[in-house]
């Protein structure tokens, strides 16, 4: 997997249909265990609530993806919702909805409906974003060599991380698969003066620049 969509924080959304009330909660999740502990939390914080219904989709487990209907007919909640986050291509994710029911049947494509807009509403209230596999590396060169340096690294549009300053200077890079052939030209600018360090290779979500989330590979 070169890259994938998933949310950066939890988020909730509220509708209401027919006078039942579905509460959608979504959080970015890693594993099944973090998955079923926000189910539970969610479970506990609506206890009184008809119907709880769960959905979870992660990269691990060979792209695991797990649904409840939790007491609705079978196919009319979990599903519609999972196919909501389906369509969204969104992973490394749990969506629960909460519902309280007011007294009037939807009937089946009611349900399915109602659910699928509430999922919807949820994640039109989450930032989605987009990670990326990319390689972090170390560069160090000598001061006469860095501001050379950062206009190539700003030319190029290259994600840069921390810089420090000791006897030469220290600049963290992240590179995807593509932008690679970069090294070859920072050795070429700088005739091979400049120290290059490969670190870990992991999934980086960025915006403006800046990093917004990290995640290992699976």
């Amino acid at each position: 997997m070169d890259d994938f969509l998933s949310i950066l924080k939890e988020s909730s959304a509220t509708i209401e249909i027919e006078k039942s009330k579905f509460i959608s909660y979504a959080v970015p999740v890693e594993t099944e265990a973090e998955a079923i502990d926000f189910i539970n939390e969610i479970k506990k914080k609506n206890y009184n609530a008809t119907h709880n219904v769960s959905v979870y989709s992660l990269r691990s487990g060979n792209n695991l993806r797990r649904y409840s209907d939790d007491g609705e007919p079978s196919g009319t909640a979990g599903m519609p919702t999972l196919g909501v986050i389906q369509n969204k291509n969104l992973m490394d994710i749990c969506l629960v909805t909460t519902r309280y029911f007011g007294g009037i049947k939807l009937g089946a494509g009611g349900l399915v409906r109602a659910y699928a807009e509430s999922a919807n509403a949820c994640l039109s209230a989450s930032k989605i974003i987009k990670y990326e596999k990319m390689t972090h590396y170390i560069l160090t060169v000598s001061y006469d060599l860095f501001n050379s340096l950062l206009y190539l690294l700003k030319t190029k549009d290259i994600l840069v991380g921390e810089t420090t300053y000791m006897e030469n200077v220290s600049i963290s890079i992240y590179l995807r698969e593509i932008e690679k052939n970069l090294l070859t030209e920072l050795i070429d600018m700088s005739a091979s003066t400049i120290q290059i360090k490969e670190n870990s290779t992991r999934y980086i979500a960025c915006e403006d620049n800046k990093i917004l989330s990290v995640k290992e590979l699976i």
